[in-house]
């Protein structure tokens, strides 16, 4: 109804017609002026000059679609300050977050060893980014990619870091200073529907405007009250943790949430990229030493112990399983045994073949020999 309610133009208009139509009825009809009104004007122009009477029909409408849309906006702001509540605790609390960091200045006081920038005791959250563009001596691979090598090797609770900052990651994704100013906005949409419903009342004696309205708007005003709370508390967590990281309490207030949260994001997006692209890159290499490994060799040079331990089966926990392991590691010898023990055997006999078709051939030579002389 908002799209469609009419301006005063369109009233105009539409009165300008409805007296031209009406004096062209009273004239057909002898001095009769009492004309249908459903006659004289067309159906959509009745139906906006019905609207044209109610007073104060826009902001009615506006009012109303407030109290009716509040819910989605409320949502939204809601779950923007609860990933902001939960990103602050995954940062406090992330081990990998804090073996990472460690990691990382321990690095930086090896390659600072000497310097004025060794023996830091710490270091700011914006050097992150730069790890991945520091460059190694032979200029192969970064900083970046040396503290992933690490983290494979030895470190590996390290490589939940993604999982463990989740939300981190989706704050980043959103505008949460956004979220104060969208509050604000309902605070003073809330008084101006609260006035807006007393000037209805007044032209109307019975009305929801009198009942209904008010307790809509007040059940609002509480809400977005409650979210104001919320935002500032969450605001506060997110203070305390910049002073966890030791950050200055007059730098704190300067500080960007989204901003602060993203270089976070951004660098465990790029950390988990690398770190599987890695992790890929070993498997492939495994992958390749091991073709390289068994490539020419034929199956009678292939370890006895390997093949055994590739058909073993081990049932721990199992009544008899040490009993049933030992008879099923047999098993598997005599068998492993017995495809060497046959490939032996047929390469004697096919020894022996070719060495009697060899005898044949010169016996046959020697014989048609003799009968030549």
């Amino acid at each position: 109804l908002q799209k469609v309610c009419p301006t005063d133009e369109d009233v105009k208009e539409i009165a300008k017609a409805r007296d031209a139509a009406v004096a062209a009825a009273a004239a057909a009809a002898r001095g009769d002026g009492d004309g249908d009104e459903a006659v004289v004007l067309e159906q959509a122009d009745a139906f906006l000059w019905e609207l044209s009477k109610i007073p104060a029909l826009p902001e009615r409408l506006a009012v109303w679609a407030f109290v009716r849309g509040v819910d989605e906006v409320e949502n939204d702001v809601a779950r923007g300050i609860m990933n902001v509540k939960l990103a602050v605790r995954e940062v406090r609390e992330s081990i990998a977050l804090r073996h990472l960091l460690v990691l990382t200045l321990a690095i930086g006081n090896v390659l600072n060893a000497g310097t004025a920038k060794g023996g830091a005791r710490g270091f700011d959250l914006d050097l992150l980014p730069k790890l991945s563009s520091t460059k190694t001596g032979d200029g192969k691979s970064t900083l970046l990619d040396f503290i992933v090598g690490v983290v494979l090797d030895g470190r590996p609770e390290v490589a939940r870091l993604k999982d463990e900052l989740f939300h981190v990651t989706l704050v980043a994704k959103a505008n949460f200073e956004q979220s104060e100013a969208t509050i604000g906005k309902l605070e003073q949409e809330v008084r101006e529907a609260q006035r807006a419903g007393e000037l209805f009342a007044q032209h109307d004696s019975v009305s929801p405007y009198l009942t209904v309205l008010p307790q809509k708007l007040k059940e609002v005003q509480m809400r977005v009250a409650i979210m104001r709370a919320a935002h500032r508390r969450v605001v506060g967590r997110f203070h305390r943790l910049l002073l966890f990281h030791g950050v200055k309490p007059e730098a704190a207030r300067g500080v960007v949430l989204t901003e602060y949260l993203g270089v976070l994001a951004g660098f465990c997006e790029d950390f988990a990229t690398r770190l599987a692209r890695e992790q890929a890159s070993r498997e492939r290499a495994k992958v390749k030493a091991k073709k390289k490994k068994t490539l020419g060799m034929k199956i009678s040079d292939v370890d006895l112990a390997a093949a055994k331990e590739s058909y073993v089966r081990k049932r721990p926990g199992a009544a008899g399983a040490a009993a049933a392991a030992a008879a099923e590691e047999d098993t598997v010898s005599q068998f492993v045994g017995a495809l060497v023990e046959g490939s032996t055997n047929r390469n004697q006999r096919r020894k022996k073949l070719k060495k009697s078709i060899r005898g044949l051939r010169k016996s046959i030579r020697v014989k048609l020999r003799e009968g030549q002389s």
